[in-house]
């Protein structure tokens, strides 16, 4: 029928279903932008949005609005003869933007059917809506400068940029005045995050058989969170804390003391900084300077061709952000060792008095009241993710008529060689770059975890070989 959209109204398959989702979006603005003499450009916009995913009071989001300004000094008359200076831009720009690529009915409180035998049954969706959820709003300013030398053999660009967000949206998981299990995705407070972001290329040798270039590019970051709602100071959020004043997702975690070199114990610092070998978890404290938010990331790399031979090579980096190694601990966690793979490394254990720098001794059961034996969650395997990756690879030689010969029926043959993530530099215990939560953002369909917090069994970075043939005719 016609008005039977869903595809399990038509199915004969054993096990098929169908869903119709459903939002809408309005906008509408302006845009005015001035150019004189390409020396002085402004720019101004004006915005508003609707989006239903958001609260009934709040679909409307509040105006944005941007204005900027650039300065091409490079047009100016005192630059024009200038053998030196082949470009100089100066910009700066300050504006809001709003924040609405979330999920559908995280602002609706639905109910989830289903049966039970021959009984209907209905309960709440595990996600608890939240009809007052509203826009997430950033406020930018952004300083910045284009600059260019020797006629552009060396070039690049500088930002400063600050970056306000107000009412900033986040999930909350196991909601408590819902018995747990549920999760709701509130407005959770504003933060801000400033930066400074430079890139540059050069070309070093630059001739008609020879070309040489380098380019690297770097972002350096930090991050306040200035305020939480409803007169919060702090919000713990499993592992992670946010407390106004520090880092946003700073770990928070009992903190390991090593083991008692007499019995092989395992040590923990109590809140008030003494030891004990019963772990207590509201022993947790704000482990400071240490979150999954890096502090420097970025590229860098060089292109070289001699004649037909071409090669490039291309790093990234990122640095100062840590990950909880939760694979570590499982496969050196002794409880484990009946149902799972251990590393090697979990047979140096304490087996003797007098011995530091080990695992500490199986079956210990004073790590709790209850007896829990095995190694607990602290901050022993909150590791540094620090990286560098050699991410791309290429060589190539290119066939061209010179070679194959005027009468050959093919322009040119390029035969290349590619790699990619051949080889990475960190200290960290596994793969540093891919972990749990690794997306963009904490707002994902189901995704309460805090962005690349969690180091779990998420699959590695691939490295991978491409070989290839270009033909042109």
């Amino acid at each position: 029928m016609p008005t039977l959209s869903e595809l399990s109204n038509a199915s004969t398959p054993f096990a098929i279903v169908g869903y119709d989702e459903l939002y809408r979006t309005f906008s509408y603005g302006a845009f005015l932008t001035y150019d004189y003499a390409k020396k002085y450009i402004l720019t101004a916009s004006a915005r508003q949005d609707k989006d239903s995913r958001f609260g009934r009071n709040n679909v409307k989001s509040e105006p944005f609005w941007s204005l900027s300004g650039a300065w091409n000094v490079t047009n100016e008359d005192f630059l024009k003869d200038n053998n030196i200076v082949s470009l100089l831009k100066l910009r700066a720009s300050v504006g809001t933007r709003g924040y609405n690529n979330i999920g559908l009915n995280l602002n609706n409180v639905l109910m989830t059917g289903g049966g039970y035998g021959s009984f209907p049954i209905a309960a709440l969706n595990p996600n608890y809506g939240n009809p007052d959820l509203k826009w997430e709003v950033t406020k930018s300013q952004n300083y910045g400068a284009e600059f260019g030398f020797l006629n552009n053999r060396i070039k690049g660009t500088l930002d400063y940029f600050i970056d306000q967000k107000k009412d900033f949206i986040l999930a909350i998981p196991n909601l408590s005045s819902e018995g747990g299990g549920y999760t709701k995705y509130i407005n959770a407070g504003d933060l801000q995050n400033k930066g400074l972001e430079i890139s540059i290329s050069a070309d070093i040798i630059k001739n008609q058989n020879f070309k040489w270039s380098v380019r690297a590019n770097t972002s350096m970051m930090s991050y306040k969170l200035n305020k939480l709602r409803d007169g919060e100071k702090e919000r713990i959020y499993d592992n992670n804390i946010l407390r106004e004043g520090y880092t946003p997702f700073s770990f928070y975690l009992v903190r390991s003391a090593g083991i008692n070199p007499e019995n092989g114990n395992e040590l923990y610092y109590t809140k008030d900084g003494g030891t004990t070998e019963v772990y207590n978890s509201n022993d947790a404290v704000l482990i400071e300077g240490k979150s999954p938010l890096p502090k420097y990331f970025g590229g860098f790399g060089t292109s070289l061709s001699y004649k037909g031979l071409d090669l490039q090579a291309d790093f990234s980096y990122k640095s100062g952000n840590y990950v909880y190694n939760s694979m570590a601990r499982d496969m050196l966690n002794y409880a484990n060792g009946t149902t799972g793979n251990m590393r090697a490394d979990a047979a140096n254990y304490w087996t003797a008095p007098g011995q530091t720098n080990v695992l500490p001794r199986p079956n210990n059961t004073n790590n709790a009241p209850g007896g829990i034996t095995g190694l607990q969650q602290t901050d022993r395997f909150l590791q540094n993710a620090s990286y560098i990756r050699l991410r791309n690879v290429s060589i190539g030689y290119t066939f061209d008529k010179k070679t194959l010969g005027e009468s050959f029926p093919v322009n040119r043959i390029r035969v290349s060689l590619t790699g990619q993530n051949l080889m990475t530099w960190t200290k960290f215990e596994g793969d540093p770059e891919v972990s749990v939560g690794s997306g963009e953002s904490q707002t994902g369909v189901g995704q309460t975890f805090i962005s690349g917090a969690y180091s779990s069994y998420s699959y590695p970075a691939v490295k991978t070989y491409l070989f290839g043939i270009e033909v042109e005719f």
